[in-house]
Formats: C-alpha cells, sequence, structure tokens
C-alpha cells in the first residue's frame, strides 16, 4: 500500500516541500503559542540550566546491570532524563530567542554525542556487557535520540554553528554513521522484517524517526527518496500484521507506540508535502486510528490483556489529531475530554517533538472538548476475537464485558486464552492485573516464570494441575459472535489451549451478556475429558476480598458498587491475597489483589455456570 503510492516519481516531487514546522526566526508563531505552554516549557528549562555542566559519561557497571542483574531501569532513567532535559533547553531557547541556553545545549548535544549507543542496554542483542560501537543497531531510542538532535539542528543550527562548527558538523556525522547510513545499507535488523520476523511497535516507532531525520536534515535527494521507500516498505509489513478491523494485540498502553507512531509516519509524510501525500482516505488506517477509542472503559482505564496496564499511558492530543484526519467526529471529541481533564488535573506529558510541536501551534483541541461525548456499545475484533460489549452508551454506568479468544503466541503474550474482564458502573471489579516492571526474565526464556505471564493468575480454569501454554498453537477454536440491543453472545472452546497432559477433550467457554433492565453476565464453562477422575480450579482475580454468601459471593469494585456472584456447583473455596509489591502495578491496583480459587472435583463432563448480577 505505502510502497506502491511512495515509489510513483510524480509523488517524490513532494519530498522537496519540507513543510509543516515554524521556523524559529518565525516570531509571530511562536509568539502565538498559548502563554502556558510556553510558562511550561520556560520553567522546565529554567531548572534544567546550569546542571549540564555536571554531566558526567553514563556508567558503564550501571550499563551492565540489564545482563548482570536483569535491572533496566537505573540506566533508562538517566538515559531519558538528558534527552527531556535537552528537549526543555530547545524549547526554552526557542521561546526566549536571547541565547541563554545555548552554553547547555551545547554541553547536552556534545555529552549525547559521546554517548558509545544511544539506545537502551536492554536492546543490546550480542553476548558482551558493553556495546559493540563497530556494529551500529537501531533501537527505540537510538532512533529517538536521532530525531531531538534533528530538530535540535532544524531549529538552533545557526545557533550552535555560532558557537561551534564542529559541533554542528559531529552531529551529522553522528547520524550518519549511527542512523542513515545503516538503515539505508542494512537488512538484519528483525524490526525490519526481512527475515519474516513478526513485525510490532518498534517498526513505525522507528520508522517515524527515520522520516524526520531524513526530511529535516537530509539534502541529498535520493538518499531522502530511498529512505521514505525502504520506510514504506516497513510500513507495509508492519500494516499487513493487521486485520481489517484494525485490532492490536499489543494493546492500548503499546497503541501509542503502534498505531499512534503509524499516524506520526503518516503525518510527517502529510505535513511535509503540504496534504500532497495523503494516506488517512485507507479504511485500514482509519480503523487502527479507533482501536483506542473502543478499547476504554471509562475515565483512565482501558482493556488490558498482554503486556498492557489498565491504566494505559495514551497521548490525547496525538488521538485527537489522528480523528481529524480520519473525520470521526466521536473519537475527536472523546480525545479531546480527556486531553482537556489531563490538563485541568496538570497532567503533562513529555512527547516527541513531532507530536509536541503540533499541539503548540493548535489550540483547537480544547473548543472540541466542550462537545457532547458518546461511546460505542459493542465491538467484536473479529482478527483478535476480542469482543467488548457495555450496558449502556454512558460508561460509567452499568456493567462492561471484555472477553478474549485469539492465541498464546500474540505479541507481548501472556497465556490467558478465555480471560475477561468485567466493570461496574465504570469501576473495576474481575481484571486482568497486566504486566509489572521490565526485567531481564520478561523478554527470555523465563517469561513465564513470571506470575503475571501464568493463565492462573487470569480468570481461568487450572484444569488437573495445568495450565495454558505460550505458543502460537495453544489457541480458541470455535469462536462465535453475536449481538443485538437486548444480548452479547460470544462462545469459544478453549481446550487448545492448554497442553495434553491436562487431559481435556472439549472446553467450551460462553459469555451471555444480558443488557436488559438491571443486566446480568453469565460465563458458562463445559469441560469434556478424556478420562476419569479429575480436578478444576476455577480463578478470579478481583479488586476487593469477597464476601461469602449462602449462594454465592457478594463482589464490591473500586468504587464501592456491589456485585452478587451466583455459582451452580458446590466448590471448595479459597481466597488468596496477593500482595503487589512491584511499583508499576502498584500505580494501577495499589496494595493488593485477591484471587479466589474455586475447586471441585468431577468425571468425564462437567458444566460450571457463573451468574453476575447488581445489587
Amino acid at each position: 500500500m505505502f510502497l506502491e503510492v511512495l515509489k510513483d516519481s510524480e509523488v517524490q516531487k513532494f519530498f522537496r516541500l519540507k513543510q509543516g514546522i515554524p521556523s524559529r526566526k518565525d516570531r509571530v508563531a511562536w509568539e502565538a503559542v498559548s502563554p502556558e505552554d510556553r510558562n511550561r516549557w520556560l520553567a522546565l528549562a529554567d531548572e534544567a540550566l546550569g546542571k549540564t555542566q555536571n554531566w558526567t559519561i553514563l556508567s558503564a557497571t550501571k550499563f551492565m546491570l540489564v545482563k548482570r542483574t536483569g535491572d533496566r531501569e537505573i540506566y533508562e532513567r538517566e538515559l531519558c532524563a538528558r534527552r527531556d532535559t535537552l528537549q526543555a533547553l530547545m524549547l526554552g531557547e526557542i521561546f526566549r530567542d536571547d541565547g541563554r541556553y545555548m552554553d547547555d545545549i551545547v554541553n547536552a548535544v556534545l555529552a549525547i554525542c559521546e554517548e558509545t549507543f544511544w539506545g537502551y542496554p536492554a536492546h543490546n542483542y550480542t553476548s558482551d556487557v558493553l556495546f559493540d560501537f563497530r556494529n551500529p543497531f537501531i533501537d527505540l531510542y537510538v532512533s529517538e535520540t536521532g530525531a531531538l538532535l534533528t530538530y535540535v539542528l532544524l531549529l538552533l543550527g545557526d545557533k550552535i554553528r555560532a558557537v561551534s562548527k564542529a559541533l554542528y558538523e559531529r552531529v551529522l556525522f553522528e547520524l550518519d554513521i549511527r542512523i542513515k547510513k545503516p538503515f539505508l545499507t542494512r537488512t538484519d535488523y528483525w524490526w525490519m522484517g526481512y527475515d519474516n520476523s513478526r513485525l510490532n511497535n518498534w517498526t513505525p516507532w522507528i520508522v517515524s524517526n527515520i522520516l524526520s531525520i531524513f526530511f529535516y536534515e537530509e539534502e541529498n535527494i535520493t538518499r531522502v527518496t530511498k529512505a521514505i521507500e525502504k520506510s514504506a516498505l516497513l510500513l507495509d509489513r508492519f500494516i499487513s500484521g493487521y486485520t481489517s478491523d484494525g485490532g492490536c494485540d499489543e494493546g492500548a498502553d503499546y497503541w501509542s507506540h503502534a498505531g499512534g507512531r503509524l499516524f506520526d509516519c503518516l503525518e510527517i509524510l502529510y505535513t511535509s508535502t503540504d496534504g500532497k501525500v495523503n494516506f488517512y482516505h485507507y479504511p485500514i488506517v482509519a480503523e487502527i486510528g479507533r482501536y483506542i477509542y473502543r478499547a476504554g472503559i471509562f475515565g483512565e482505564y482501558y482493556f488490558n490483556f498482554a503486556d498492557c496496564s489498565a491504566k494505559a499511558v495514551v497521548d490525547y492530543e496525538m488521538v485527537f489529531r489522528f480523528a481529524r484526519r480520519i473525520e470521526d467526529q466521536k473519537m475527536a471529541v472523546w480525545a479531546a475530554k480527556h486531553f482537556s481533564d489531563e490538563r485541568s488535573k496538570g497532567i503533562y506529558k513529555f512527547r516527541p517533538l513531532h507530536r509536541e510541536l503540533p499541539i503548540l501551534f493548535d489550540r483547537e483541541i480544547l473548543a472540541w472538548a466542550n462537545e457532547e461525548a458518546t461511546v460505542f456499545r459493542d465491538f467484536y475484533f473479529s482478527g483478535l476475537e476480542v469482543a467488548i460489549a457495555r450496558q449502556y452508551t454512558v460508561p460509567d454506568r452499568g456493567f462492561y464485558l471484555v472477553a478474549k479468544g485469539g492465541h498464546n503466541g500474540e505479541s507481548h503474550n501472556h497465556n490467558d486464552v478465555g480471560n475477561y474482564i468485567i466493570y461496574h458502573n465504570g469501576s473495576p471489579l474481575i481484571v486482568d492485573v497486566g504486566v509489572g516492571t521490565y526485567r531481564r526474565e520478561t523478554f527470555d526464556s523465563r517469561r513465564y516464570t513470571i506470575w503475571t505471564m501464568q493463565s492462573a493468575y487470569h480468570n481461568l480454569p487450572i484444569v488437573n494441575n495445568a495450565m495454558q501454554s505460550a505458543g502460537k498453537i495453544y489457541g480458541a477454536s470455535e469462536v462465535k459472535y453475536t449481538c443485538t440491543d437486548e444480548e452479547v453472545n460470544f462462545s469459544e472452546n478453549i481446550a487448545l489451549a492448554y497442553p495434553l497432559e491436562a487431559g481435556i477433550k472439549h472446553l467450551e467457554r460462553k459469555f451471555i451478556f444480558d443488557r436488559r433492565k438491571d443486566g446480568k453476565i453469565e460465563i458458562i464453562d463445559e469441560f469434556h475429558f478424556e478420562r476419569e477422575g479429575n480436578e478444576i480450579i476455577e480463578c478470579l482475580l478481583l479488586v476487593s476480598y469477597p464476601e461469602r454468601l449462602k449462594d454465592g459471593f457478594l463482589l464490591t469494585t473500586y468504587d464501592g458498587s456491589k456485585v452478587k456472584l451466583m455459582i451452580d456447583k458446590v466448590f471448595s473455596a479459597e481466597i488468596e491475597k496477593i500482595a503487589i509489591e512491584d511499583v508499576r502495578l502498584q500505580r494501577v491496583w495499589g496494595d493488593a489483589l485477591y484471587r479466589m480459587k474455586l475447586s471441585v472435583k468431577t468425571e468425564k463432563k462437567l458444566q460450571v455456570k457463573f451468574c453476575f448480577l447488581p445489587l
């Protein structure tokens, strides 16, 4: 799709326009930035003033921690802090335009050029504990750093040359050997897909930065054209992993760096050619954009299968611009209201400059926040086999259910085929814990020794002491979905998600969501076994301790809504408190969650029915 269009010689004429970003010398444009944004960036620049004087080489021993102990946080924080500091100093200098921050900018630029590797230690895919500078690798933050330095040259290049022509040339040299030449000549980076590797958010994330670097710094139009054509090829490979509904198997947390970064790529092409190169009319682009709107539950909550947090970090300004380009008014209003709500709470996000710069000059988003918002009532991602249903179009009223099929070889996979999440009145009730702080084990052979990845810590049965297995062959079959105003039905056979030793012949899980009157959700498991003498433990992950009733349990959401869980079989019940010690998980769930383990023994057949009723 992208390559076919961008290889056209007539289209390539537009690559020379290079519009979309006001020059620093366009004082009318920069003085029109809102006082709120201007003052925020000036305050950050003032806070950073003088700090770069004490910067030293980034520690080798901290870099080595990821391979020595698995810790990746310490080094990453320092590396990212330096980029954030440079961005603040740069914008401060543009706003003041008086040279106040130039010494610190020069210090920061030189210090970053001196770094052996601009990326994360966890992405040092060699056996050595330190990075081999002779074999450059473009990871997410190598590309991010390159784009940042490109914008520094674009907007402050004349001031840097006035201080040191050598430093200006040094930046050009580093961009060339670390990013531009490798991108144009290498085909062995997995995120390029030449080896048929499955592509994920890495591809559009890196390509969005590559496009910035070549559009705004490279003068050789032949190289620009080659870079754009290769970028188009990689984006075609990336988008080929999507089905027509735009479902993102990486989840809402990663969407900003998957579908969101695809938007960044398309927006750079669009704005840099004065709208002449426009891919927003393609249906698949629009559907990929709408995923994030459809994944929202209420407020800051999102459905969060795989390595996704229930409180996903979303760049709502970018979502708003995406919505305008695809002409989706409901999505635009939804994004604008979230953006306005964050601003009212004083929440500001550090964005890459190709996202930050547009918002400085676009105040339309706040006007859209005054429009009336509506949310969809149901949607089925047929490619992901994920069904979403609300009781009402008002997001903080009634039941919300999301259930999944799929397989256990998905991107950022958890073993969770058949898992589900239930909210009531916009507040969590039955949840997916998500993922903790990344460490070495998260992405090596020990991934499924981490409890958050295991099916036993999802809302799934343990069968004859067996949990689900990892791999694409372990998935759902016979998946069916129907939806009316009154009732949503979703069913699947999840037997193949379990290993053979579980002894399961057939395991149908049915979801029946009655949306009439007060609402009711039924979940029915029908077990068929190969042999006699089987034990089942049905697991439910709850946000609060359940109260035992004569005919079930009383469940409570975070906000105090009461829901009755009725069960049609006599189980042995065990309630386990799960202490949450990981900082990333604590931000979502606090200090604890609760796992209900309902045990029963059976012969070759058993039906279990859970019924959730509001009180």
